[in-house]
């Protein structure tokens, strides 16, 4: 029998847009409410089009195509350094996701994960992306049409007016303490119709620029929009399909100086 069929199946799509990780303080969301206006309601179309806002009580994290990044004022943001790459992780599988974290981070290669209502994604550094699909193809049996060469792309890097930021500065802790807080809110996890957001335009605009919130993340690929979000700012927004409530508990590092 094959070893193959001793491995757990595992569906594998890599999106061929490379995608940029970008923070910026909140104290600058008035300077840039233009741009983040675009991207949430004027994205760019196309099938491999993958874009992420997230907000928490003091930074905003994007998700971005180069072609978004360039939407961006002169050095605005802060951007990492190295390009990456999204799979999309489909299995019937329980605690797939954690396997698949798991064994990248044991092979020495940074992840970052975003979850929507329909999918998993693991973004890789670009440069790990032949490294981390051979640790899957080894653990798991990969179902996909596809040849996991990366695609042929511009080679593109970050605009000169952006503030690039070498990704080991990006995630640089002097050492690590975990602390998690249980946030006051009840998250739902909402899949969204695009044309449910033509609809709420005001109210999602509203709750991004207005609204005091403690979280609240937007993912938008070509088949989906996922909103996570307060269960208490949903009144407003049209063509919901809403999860039951999730505890947010936000986990981060203090940096510290022995």
């Amino acid at each position: 029998m094959s070893s193959d069929h001793k491995k757990k199946k595992i569906g594998i799509h890599c999106f061929p847009n490379r995608l940029f990780l970008v923070s910026l303080l909140k104290t600058k969301l008035d300077e840039l409410a233009h741009t983040i206006m675009r991207l949430l309601l004027f994205p760019l179309s196309g099938p491999d089009w993958l874009f992420n806002y997230t907000s928490t009580y003091e930074e905003i994290s994007i998700i971005v195509t180069v072609e978004g990044l360039n939407w961006f004022p002169p050095y605005s943001v802060s951007v990492a350094s190295k390009p990456w790459r999204a799979l999309s992780i489909l299995s019937s599988e329980h605690l797939i996701i954690s396997e698949v974290s798991n064994l990248l981070s044991k092979a020495g290669i940074s992840i970052y994960y975003l979850s929507t209502y329909e999918c998993d994604f693991i973004l890789v550094p670009e440069n790990d992306f032949v490294c981390a699909m051979n640790s899957l193809t080894e653990r798991f049996q990969i179902i996909s049409n596809e040849s996991f060469d990366l695609p042929v792309v511009d080679i593109t890097t970050i605009p000169q007016n952006i503030t690039e930021v070498k990704s080991a500065e990006f995630f640089k802790r002097k050492s690590r303490i975990l602390e998690c807080t249980v946030l006051p809110e009840q998250i739902s996890i909402c899949s969204w119709s695009k044309e449910g957001r033509k609809i709420s335009t005001h109210s999602l605009l509203h709750i991004i620029f207005f609204s005091k919130c403690n979280f609240i993340s937007f993912t938008e690929t070509e088949e989906e929009i996922t909103l996570m979000i307060d269960q208490m700012k949903i009144d407003g927004l049209s063509q919901l399909v809403i999860s039951d409530p999730w505890i947010p508990i936000q986990r981060f590092e203090k940096n510290f100086i022995k």
